[in-house]
Parts: C-alpha cells; structure tokens; sequence
C-alpha cells in the first residue's frame, strides 16, 4: 500500500497555487480550460461506462469496488464509480463524499495536460513530486484507470509492427534450453486438483486470479 503523504491537508485551492514552471494548456485562461476539461472527463465517464457493458476485457479489469475521483482547485470534478461485483463502471459529477482514492490537479490546464500527454504517468509523477499535485489513496489505482483511459483514446501507445517479425519463435527448441533440461507440460484447462505444488504456485499469480473474478488484496 502506498502512504498517502496528503491525508490530513486541504485540497489545493487556486491561491495557494504553484504556478512556476507552467506550460501549455496551463497558460490558457481557466474560461476556456475547465469547460474543455469536463468535457474530456465527460467522454472518458461515458466511454468507461459504456465498454464496460459491451467488453469483457474491460471488465475483467474490474475486480474490486472503489471510487477514483478526479477533481480540480479551479472547481472540475468527476468520480467513477467501480462495481466488483456486476464489474460495471459508472460515472458521476454530483458526489459529494470523499472517494477511496482522488488525483487533485491545481488547474483545469494542468488536467488537460496531463491527461492528454502521450506521457501521463510521468507527468503526473513530476507534479506530484513538486508539490502541484495531490494524491488520496493509491498510487497503483491512477495507473491502472489510466489503463483504463487509454482503451478509449490510444495516446501514448507505442503502435506494433505491421509485418510478421521474421524468425519468430513459434514453437519449443529442446536444442536451445542450455544445459539445463525444461519441463514442457501439455496445454490443458485446468490444473490437476492433485497438483499441490501447481496450485499453491497459482495462489500467489495476481494476474491469473484478477480476471477470474477472486477477491484481491490491496496493493
């Protein structure tokens, strides 16, 4: 679990802010970024909700029920809404508690910027660092809902080959395991229930269980 370095301060309010080393959409006067801002986390609220209706692999990604708010000191905000059970997504601007987990940004601009750049984690990362951010709760939940994000629009995704890689390696070569012998075991649909060893392995596979809907720890 990551500490959060921010539990017992005020949300940023747009005096208090640091507005050194602003750039890009940060410089446009709030009257034109905060509409544009709730209008992105508009379609990022019905884009979610709506893929998680129709697309399985988006909602094996919903394992756990949270809320993830994102908000800003210039007065934008919009929450999502995460169901474990049904694995749907909702969207909303009308709450008013606190989330499980928030991202406060001290601008609509800055939002926008970090939301659009093809870089978001590490721009994200740099203002929390220097303080013109704020984090509540997990750091692994903004990472995994900018996941999320990016099934909507692909910013920042680095594009496969368009051609078959030559050479590719299709099928096991005993002559190329060293000089220690691998076990191969045949493909099959579920483990043997006798196979101790393979599911006490499996207990401890995340990625194997989320999907599967098995109720995970916190991070």
């Amino acid at each position: 679990m990551v500490a959060d370095r921010f539990a017992h301060q005020e949300l940023l309010r747009p005096a208090e802010l640091d507005t050194s080393g602003r750039r890009g959409w940060e410089w446009l006067p709030g009257m034109l970024t905060r509409p544009a801002l709730r209008l992105l986390l508009a379609v990022l609220g019905i884009g979610l909700t709506v893929l998680s209706r129709i697309d399985s692999s988006t909602r094996s990604q919903v394992t756990r029920t949270l809320s993830f708010d994102i908000s800003t000191a210039d007065g934008v905000h919009r929450r999502w809404l995460f169901d474990g059970r049904t694995r749907y997504i909702s969207s909303t601007t009308l709450a008013e508690d606190e989330p499980d987990h928030r991202l406060h940004f001290g601008s609509s601009g800055q939002a926008l910027g970090a939301l659009t750049s093809p870089r978001a984690v590490d721009a994200v990362v740099a203002g929390l660092v220097g303080h013109r951010m704020q984090l509540r709760g997990s750091a692994f939940i903004v990472i995994w809902f900018y996941g999320l994000t990016r099934r909507i629009v692909a910013i920042g995704r680095t594009r496969g080959p368009k051609q078959q890689i030559p050479g590719a390696y299709l099928r096991p070569d005993p002559s190329r395991d060293g000089p220690e012998s691998i076990i191969r075991e045949p493909a099959v649909d579920q483990l043997d229930p006798t196979w101790s060893t393979a599911w006490d392995a499996r207990t401890r596979l995340w990625m194997v269980r989320g999907p599967g809907g098995e109720p995970m720890p916190e991070p």
